[in-house]
C-alpha cells in the first residue's frame, strides 16, 4: 500500500506485469486479489516435491507456481486463504521498489514506526538478539523446534518483533503514520466476504463485530510459534499475544483466548 500511494503499483496490476512468463491465468490475477486472498493461486505448500529437505525461499515458491497450469478457481470468485498470494506480494514489492523485501521493510516500515529491533529475518543477513525459539511438545516435554521447509519464505511470514515493538506498530496504524487516509480506509474496509464465520476481509486484516464494536484481527502460526492480535479501533485498544510453542486446535481457539483477555482488560473494566 506504500507503493500504491507512491504510484509504483496499482491495485489493478496483474501478475504478468511483474513475472514475465507466468502461466496464462496470471493475466487475470490482480494485486487486489492477492491482498484479499481471492486470487485462486494454488497453495505452494502442496506443490513442494516429495523428498525435499532444503528450505524454500520466495523464488522457489515463484518457480513452483510458474510450473502450474491452472488456478484453483477464477480470480475474484471466492475467498481462500493463500500464503502463495502473500509470497508473491513480497516479490512484487522487490520488483517495484527495486530493493530486497527485508531492506524495504526495515527502511520504509520498521524505522519510521520506531520498530528498531524488528526484522524480516533472512539467515546470514540480519541477526536477532535474544530471540525466542519455537517449541513443540513431544512425549509430554517441550523441545526446541522452530524451522520447517517453509520457514525461510518471507512474503507470508518471517517477521520477528517483540510485544513492545508490536505496540509501536498498532499505535502507528491507529495514528496513520505511514499511509494516506485513503489507503488506511481501504485496508480496514470490508473488501470481500470470507469463509470464516461472520468475518469480512480488508487488505491483510479480518474484521467483524465483537460486543457491538468493530474488531479487526488476525492470527498467525508457523512451526513452533503462534500469535493473535485483535484491535478495537473505536476504543483505541488492542489485545495481542505471542507464543513460542505449538498448541492444539485451530486459530479460532486463539481468538477465544484473545476474547477472554479483551473482556477482562477492556470491556469489563469498571
Amino acid at each position: 500500500m506504500l507503493l500504491v500511494d507512491r504510484g509504483k503499483i496499482s491495485l489493478d496490476d496483474t501478475l504478468d506485469k511483474f513475472f514475465p512468463g507466468f502461466p496464462e491465468y496470471g493475466k487475470k490475477i490482480k494485486v487486489s486479489h492477492l491482498l484479499t486472498h481471492t486470487s485462486g493461486l494454488p497453495g505452494y505448500e502442496n506443490l513442494i516435491p516429495q523428498g525435499t529437505t532444503l528450505q524454500l525461499d520466495d523464488y522457489d515458491v515463484l518457480h513452483l507456481l510458474m510450473d502450474t497450469k491452472a488456478p484453483r478457481f477464477d480470480a475474484g470468485e471466492k475467498f481462500e486463504y493463500s500464503n502463495s498470494g502473500y509470497t508473491l506480494l513480497g516479490l512484487i514489492v522487490e520488483v517495484a521498489a527495486k530493493q530486497p523485501f527485508h531492506e524495504f521493510l526495515a527502511a520504509e516500515v520498521f524505522k519510521p514506526m520506531g520498530m528498531n529491533n524488528s526484522v524480516m529475518y533472512v539467515r546470514g543477513l540480519n541477526a536477532i538478539p535474544d530471540r525466542a525459539y519455537g517449541h513443540v511438545k513431544q512425549d509430554g516435554k517441550w523441545v526446541r523446534s522452530d524451522q520447517s521447509l517453509t520457514s525461510a519464505v518471507r512474503g507470508d511470514g518471517g517477521v520477528y518483533t517483540s510485544l513492545h515493538e508490536y505496540l509501536e506498530w498498532l499505535a502507528g496504524l491507529d495514528e496513520q503514520k505511514l499511509l494516506s487516509p485513503a489507503a488506511y480506509k481501504a485496508i480496514f474496509s470490508p473488501q470481500v466476504t470470507t469463509d470464516r464465520y461472520d468475518n469480512k476481509y480488508g487488505y491483510g486484516w479480518f474484521m467483524n463485530q465483537y460486543r457491538g464494536q468493530k474488531r479487526v484481527h488476525h492470527g498467525g502460526e508457523t512451526h513452533g510459534f503462534r500469535a493473535f492480535v485483535q484491535a478495537f479501533p473505536d476504543r483505541h485498544a488492542a489485545i495481542v499475544f505471542q507464543l513460542n510453542g505449538d498448541i492444539q486446535g485451530d486459530s479460532n481457539k486463539l481468538m477465544k483466548v484473545g476474547e477472554q483477555l479483551a473482556d477482562i482488560l477492556i470491556f469489563d473494566r469498571k
